[in-house]
């Protein structure tokens, strides 16, 4: 990454957000949204970086814009959900996303908020299963599917996969060298777990974490 700048002091990332800086001439009268914005380079191309951030209501998210693309962290948890704008793979934005805010992080420029989702996990046979949905604006549901090692706190994801519809199928894993066939294996399974558990339901052919 070469020369990154913005008028953000910090980047909110939901369990990140870019800590955000305030935009010039935004009156104090009203309740405002925090806003941070940050420019980079990687890989020889520009990228900007936006984190939107409401504390209690409203709608907060994160945004990496590229060349022909815009892509969304809607529940700024540190994994992108949708391309909102153009095109451009979840796996490739996701590395891009990563490969910045690890970058603000060191800097300081990142600080953790607490988002507000849906979310089922369970533990077996070693590793701890996640599965998170997400209401993206304009896209409607997607889950977020995380496999990670259960006896580390912060272990670092070994899988990360999205089912961008909500359906019960994982359309591309974004994170880990996991086949698909394999996540989906996994998914399902954990998808029936819910279910039966009586923490997700299956609605309109959709597949989502009760509240």
């Amino acid at each position: 990454m070469h020369r990154m700048g913005g008028f953000a002091k910090t980047m909110l990332v939901g369990a990140i957000v870019l800590a955000a800086g305030e935009i010039p001439g935004c009156a104090h009268r009203t309740r405002q949204p925090e806003v941070a914005l940050v420019a980079f380079e990687f890989e020889g191309q520009k990228y900007r970086l936006r984190s939107i951030y409401w504390a209690g209501e409203g709608e907060s998210f994160n945004e990496l814009i590229g060349p022909g693309f815009v892509a969304r962290d809607q529940n700024q948890d540190g994994v992108i959900d949708a391309v909102v704008l153009g095109e451009c793979s979840l796996a490739e934005a996701q590395r891009i996303y990563e490969h910045v805010i690890s970058t603000l992080a060191s800097q300081n420029r990142v600080r953790r908020v607490e988002p507000g989702n849906f979310v089922y996990q369970y533990e077996a046979e070693g590793l701890r299963y996640q599965i998170k949905t997400v209401e993206v604006v304009g896209k409607g549901y997607v889950n977020e599917f995380r496999v990670t090692r259960a006896e580390l706190l912060a272990a670092p994801e070994l899988t990360v996969a999205l089912d961008a519809g909500a359906d019960g199928q994982l359309d591309e894993v974004i994170k880990g060298s996991l086949p698909l066939s394999e996540a989906q294996r996994m998914y399902a399974a954990s998808v029936e777990r819910g279910v039966r558990e009586k923490r997700l339901v299956r609605a309109d052919s959709l597949v989502l974490v009760r509240k």
